[in-house]
């Protein structure tokens, strides 16, 4: 009885340190990933970008102390620690070790790695800046070059994932606006989801064809020094298995801290604009 035991005391350690090895070789790999893509680097640039966001609204805004508060808002709710635990919860949750290990080696191949910074770049502020500098006095590129472009736009999926951000803030901006403002017609929330999706199918292909060309502009910049070959190395990638499912990992990563905390952004914001809204008829009410 006693030799059982041992036995299955034995086997049962045996089992939890495999899973646990294979456990942290899965998180070690997922952070690698996370950080040599270069998706590290995006996540750390969202309160900034909020921020330069703001700022231009503010400038123009007949209002600026609002958005100086909203600005407030936004650097209070958005937790960088709190987005990257969460992204790379993500990674590990839906990709197996192997993906991560398939990922990776591609990630830290020299194309691989040429490309991670162009786009790391690209995502600055700074980036920004140059490619808006550098389209404003372009040159017609080649047709040739305009073909590969379109067809690299069309597997990076780039303007899908823009429209999905778009369609993300309109939906959560309604959500959160009917949960602070009820709606006089009082409406089901199955009614307004309904009434959103009328809208989005209406707005969908005119966002598509406006954004579609800035897309494609926009990855001509990044990878203008990338020769035509290149490009279609990362195509081919972006087409495998292993391309596939970085690119769904990251994307719908992005989404997630995304809708969170821009759900709840708008839900301050909106109490706000309540707020100072009746402050203002409140000295308007005083004689």
């Amino acid at each position: 009885m006693r030799k059982t035991f041992l036995g299955f005391l034995v086997v049962f350690q045996l089992f939890f340190v495999n899973a646990s090895a294979q456990t942290v070789s899965k998180e070690v790999l997922a952070k690698k990933v996370i950080k040599i893509s270069g998706i590290e680097r995006m996540i750390e640039a969202i309160p900034a970008q909020v921020a330069n966001q703001l700022f231009q609204e503010k400038m123009f805004s007949e209002k600026p102390e609002v958005i100086e508060k909203a600005s407030v808002i936004a650097d209070k709710l958005f937790d960088l620690k709190i987005a990257k635990d969460q992204f790379l919860r993500h990674f590990i949750e839906n990709a197996t070790t192997e993906e991560l290990g398939d990922i990776l080696n591609w990630l830290e191949t020299p194309l691989g790695k040429r490309i991670s910074k162009a786009e790391i770049d690209a995502e600055t502020l700074e980036g920004q800046k140059k490619m808006q500098k550098y389209l404003e006095n372009l040159d017609s590129p080649s047709n040739d070059r305009i073909q590969l472009m379109l067809k690299f736009e069309k597997e990076a999926k780039i303007t899908d994932k823009l429209l999905r951000f778009l369609k993300l803030m309109m939906v959560g901006m309604v959500e959160v606006g009917s949960e602070v403002f009820p709606n006089k017609e009082e409406k089901t929330p199955e009614q307004i989801q309904e009434e959103l999706e009328q809208v989005w199918k209406g707005m969908e292909p005119v966002m598509r064809k406006l954004y579609w060309k800035i897309m494609v502009l926009n990855s001509h910049y990044i990878y203008k020094d990338f020769s035509n070959a290149e490009i279609e190395s990362y195509i081919i990638f972006l087409k495998s298995e292993t391309g596939e499912k970085f690119n769904t990992l990251g994307m719908d990563g992005t989404f997630k801290i995304f809708d969170s905390f821009m759900k709840s952004f708008f839900k301050e914001v909106f109490q706000l604009l309540q707020a100072h809204k009746n402050e203002e008829e409140g000295v308007k009410a005083t004689p």
